[in-house]
């Protein structure tokens, strides 16, 4: 799969996808975790960084973008970008953007969806002139 391919599809993110990113965010967030990690601590992680208000009020802070991937009308994965809004310290650096997330579904690992946000995350940054 890539990004151009007809069975993958990725779309930056509206603040009406809120609860969407929220619900692939709970999903996923596990699939990193480490394997001694209690329920109980995914489960209150989960609840205080990754809901819906939270994603809601990223969406809505400026140099903040998400991007979602679909293949068909299913939500596979995600990524989160939050540029500094602050110009540069010093005439010889740039912007900088920050990767602050990117998760894909457990059964869709290994289908180049990762890749495939990866790279519009990095289209986004250049595009905005970030470093």
């Amino acid at each position: 799969m890539s990004e151009e391919s007809p069975e993958l599809l990725i779309r930056r993110a509206e603040a009406a996808d809120a609860e969407l990113i929220a619900a692939v965010a709970a999903d996923t967030f596990p699939l990193a975790c480490p394997v001694d990690a209690s329920p109980d601590d995914m489960s209150a992680y989960i609840q205080e960084h990754l809901s819906s208000e939270r994603f809601l009020a990223e969406l809505e802070t400026t140099g903040v973008a998400a991007y979602l991937a679909f293949e068909g009308d299913r939500a596979v994965g995600y990524a989160l970008l939050r540029g500094d809004n602050e110009p540069p310290v010093a005439a010889e650096y740039r912007r900088a953007a920050n990767l602050r997330r990117l998760y894909v579904q457990g059964d869709d690992h290994g289908k180049g969806v990762s890749h495939a946000l990866l790279r519009r995350v990095i289209r986004h940054a250049r595009t905005h002139d970030y470093d």
